[in-house]
């Protein structure tokens, strides 16, 4: 295994001389005759070098997981890129999760709308588990695999290098990744030669009407009249704002309105189900933790918390008491409840006590 990283700027493939893209193209099919499997971890997002190598790729992974931005995400990225043409399968990971159970949620879900609004479906190729020793192996700087072989993370990335191995071996392909960079070699070998007749060129200019001369009030006011008057479908209308809000997105790296407030009026406008509203709470807690590293609450916090859910029944108590034991005696190796006895037995009373003849 061998890893070139900094491979950035592919993409402006176009803009390289004649020279360049020959070298490059050459040095790509060069390297490709040494390996078995080129493996591109792209960077997040939609950009255009994202894009480009999901398009070179003969299959993509989409690596998602619990967390609804994620999800949304890799949603995003197959939109754009199917948006402008058909490219390779497409499978879907699932990152760190505590079973297969829950994996297979995730991926329920995410295929679910992926098949639903853009009319394919991601196959399922396997998860990693959300496991400690994957932690340790990044600090370590040392593979998972090596370290731990037999750690449940590994036995996830041997499944996950098999998946891909069927892959290949029942969709075996003719074509290499450099052909598509050679592609795209001829392609913009082909762009000079529009240059050359600029009179033509100016004149079919002069036809297209400007960005600039178009009211973007009289727009608005069309668009939300097609969508209060005629027939359109809630999926037609939903496919066209979420295409408006793409290339926003693309234009300005930032969205088009503000998503905390987005949330709260959904959940103010619909009856949310109590699991329903309970599993986003969950799902926005557990992204603040692998965001920031550390839990929203702290644990007065915690207490608090159950107390106000409790239902007073009398074992809750029991085992909230049997945790907190638990807790103190792994942290100061000693039983909470002598402590608390103790310091009772120290304590003066405040208060007479009659004496029993």
């Amino acid at each position: 295994m061998q890893i070139v990283p900094a491979a950035s700027g592919i993409a402006e493939f176009s803009d390289l001389n004649d020279k360049q893209r020959r070298i490059l193209t050459a040095n790509l099919k060069a390297l490709e005759k040494h390996f078995d499997y080129l493996i591109i971890d792209t960077a997040a997002g939609i950009d255009n070098t994202v894009q480009e190598f999901v398009r070179a790729a003969h299959c993509s992974i989409a690596v998602v997981s619990q967390e609804p931005t994620s999800l949304t995400d890799a949603f995003a990225l197959l939109r754009v890129i199917k948006s402008k043409g058909d490219f390779g399968p497409v499978y879907a990971m699932i990152n760190r999760v505590a079973s297969y159970e829950e994996s297979a949620d995730i991926y329920k879900r995410f295929a679910t709308a992926v098949r639903k609004f853009l009319k394919m479906t991601p196959k399922y190729i396997g998860y990693v588990a959300d496991d400690p020793e994957i932690r340790k192996s990044i600090i370590d700087q040392q593979p998972v695999v090596i370290a731990k072989p037999h750690s449940p993370g590994s036995r996830c990335i041997y499944t996950l290098a098999n998946g891909i191995e069927k892959h290949f071996k029942e969709s075996p392909v003719s074509n290499s990744f450099a052909d598509y960079w050679e592609k795209q070699q001829q392609t913009a070998a082909v762009k000079p030669e529009a240059t050359s007749k600029p009179r033509m060129a100016a004149k079919a200019a002069t036809s297209t009407p400007s960005t600039q001369s178009v009211d973007w009030g009289d727009m608005m006011d069309l668009l939300n009249r097609q969508i209060k008057t005629t027939g359109l479908s809630q999926h037609q209308v939903a496919h066209a704002i979420s295409s408006v809000i793409d290339s926003f997105v693309e234009r300005y790296d930032a969205y088009p309105f503000e998503l905390e407030k987005m949330i709260l009026d959904a959940l103010e406008k619909d009856d949310y189900p109590k699991p329903v509203l309970r599993k986003l709470v969950q799902s926005l807690e557990s992204a603040y933790e692998k965001r920031y590293r550390q839990t929203m609450r702290n644990s007065t916090d915690e207490m608090l918390h159950f107390l106000a859910n409790s239902t007073d029944a009398e074992d809750q108590y029991i085992q909230l008491a049997q945790l907190l034991n638990r807790g103190y005696h792994r942290r100061f190796n000693k039983n909470l409840f002598d402590e608390i006895s103790g310091v009772q037995r120290s304590r003066p009373r405040l208060y007479p006590v009659k004496k029993r003849r």
